[in-house]
């Protein structure tokens, strides 16, 4: 790009490429509304739903735009459930008592609906509900969604039904909100995504007895949940979230990137406490795309790091999926390389901690 050759401001082109990335993520997100009426592709949807509600709300106090009017009436945080993107790259200890809380949480509470209190001591209640598809692979559980939800003081231990749809319905007011106020930008704008139902079924644990993959550590349990709630993550996206938005979508390569970051970062921290030679063979394998300007790119509307352009001007252009972005914090590499390097990313982290989740699938029931 030759500045000297424009009419526009160098700030004025980097707000138009956040307001077209806006436009694309919030059309995209009304296409989903089907997609997302099952209640598991819902529920783990949100993070990043949130992120996007979260993000464009930045962009709008800075830009100064009154066009879109972004309102939260629901008792839950938006910024409670989008942080939860970063959930598994704190500090390993922090996780460890967020892990053990929510657990401990779910099993007094579940311990509490027992109909003869005397059964409480005997173990046999349920704390923790698995979401699979129809082969088996693991997608979600309650545990996960339970945290999802949680400020940092765990201060929400009795989550309402209502509160949850209370709070969807705040995120979908937001994106309609921006669709609305974009109509007028690039009007003929359309996003593709794929119109799909999934068999999903489930199975009930208590994470007493029938939940330890590491039986020979004493923090075992803990591990155990820590994996569990990694591979839902992941295997999310591979079997959920990238069998409905086609990887040209750039909301798709926002998402995956998200994942696989912060997949990445979790690992680092349980292989440094753990050593384990087949989780430094996949960190290995994707060093290289791992790159903090590039997801910050991804967790917010801008193209910048601390004001600094993030776009090489060699790179920048409206001719470029994402810009330019990421030739200019990959050495060049095209959004469609990045995009299958993702892709074997994911498929590398699912299959791992898919291995390291040895849990009985045996007798699922439909949902």
């Amino acid at each position: 790009m030759d500045w000297g050759k424009t009419s526009v401001s160098k700030e004025e082109y980097y707000s138009l490429l956040s307001t077209i990335a806006i436009k694309n993520d919030s059309e995209t997100l009304k296409a989903l509304v089907s997609a997302f009426s099952q209640p598991v592709v819902s529920l783990m949807s949100l993070p990043y739903i949130a992120l996007f509600c979260s993000s464009v709300g930045e962009f709008i106090n800075h830009s100064g735009i009154t066009e879109v009017q972004l309102k939260n009436g629901s008792p839950l945080s938006i910024s409670d459930v989008r942080n939860k993107l970063k959930l598994f790259s704190e500090k390993y200890g922090q996780l460890k008592n967020r892990i053990l809380k929510a657990d401990a949480d779910q099993d007094d509470a579940f311990r509490e609906k027992l109909r003869f209190k005397w059964l409480a001591p005997l173990n046999i209640h349920y704390n923790l509900g698995v979401f699979f598809t129809s082969d088996g692979k693991i997608i979600g559980n309650t545990q996960y969604v339970y945290h999802m939800f949680q400020d940092r003081k765990f201060s929400r231990n009795r989550l309402e039904g209502k509160a949850v749809q209370e709070f969807g319905e705040v995120l979908g007011t937001i994106i309609q909100s921006v669709c609305t106020g974009l109509s007028g930008f690039l009007p003929e704008y359309k996003t593709e995504v794929f119109y799909k139902r999934f068999p999903i079924f489930y199975k009930d644990y208590n994470t007493n007895r029938s939940v330890n993959f590491f039986p020979s550590y004493e923090d075992g349990k803990e591990m155990s949940l820590r994996i569990l709630h990694l591979v839902c993550s992941v295997n999310f996206i591979r079997y959920i979230l990238g069998e409905i938005v086609p990887w040209e979508n750039i909301w798709s390569l926002r998402v995956k990137y998200i994942t696989v970051y912060y997949v990445y970062r979790s690992l680092e921290r349980f292989q440094n406490r753990y050593p384990n030679e087949e989780i430094r063979t996949t960190l290995d394998c994707n060093r290289s795309i791992i790159d903090s300007s590039f997801r910050g790119c991804m967790m917010h509307y801008g193209f910048t790091n601390h004001g600094i352009s993030i776009i090489k001007d060699e790179f920048l252009g409206l001719d470029k999926a994402l810009f330019g972005v990421v030739e200019s914090c990959f050495d060049g590499m095209t959004y469609e390389q990045l995009s299958k390097k993702l892709d074997s990313a994911i498929n590398q982290f699912s299959d791992l901690l898919s291995d390291m989740a040895v849990i009985d699938t045996s007798h699922r029931k439909l949902l």
